[in-house]
């Protein structure tokens, strides 16, 4: 090949492989994966995560899994995001999700939870 002979102009997807998606489920429902757990006096446990997929609102019914195993089944008392109620949580939102009847025990970083 010659100075002025056209080459093939390298891209990034030569150098790094694309990146494997979250496999969704074909009905989604909804799925949080918790980051955080803590108590607010009056209020109750609140579990903090970003919505993975789906949406909940609030009253709607959540199963808190361990290890892909079913630990209890719980309601959605209050959501909150970025210090403001809100009514629904939705895919990709970071929020707050007020549990009732959970004690902060119950509940573990790692968590995730179901609809």
């Amino acid at each position: 090949m010659g100075l002025f002979s056209r080459r093939r102009k390298d891209t990034p997807t030569d150098y790094y492989p694309a990146p494997r998606e979250t496999p969704v489920p074909s009905d989604p429902g909804f799925q949080l994966t918790v980051e955080d757990v803590f108590v607010i006096t009056g209020r109750g446990t609140v579990v903090t995560g970003r919505v993975t997929y789906g949406e909940i609102g609030v009253g709607g019914q959540v199963d808190l899994m361990r290890n892909n195993e079913p630990m209890t089944t719980t309601t959605v008392k209050g959501i909150e995001q970025f210090r403001k109620k809100t009514d629904v949580a939705r895919a990709g939102d970071n929020v707050g999700l007020v549990l009732a009847g959970l004690r902060r025990e119950d509940v573990r970083r790692g968590d995730v939870l179901k609809a």
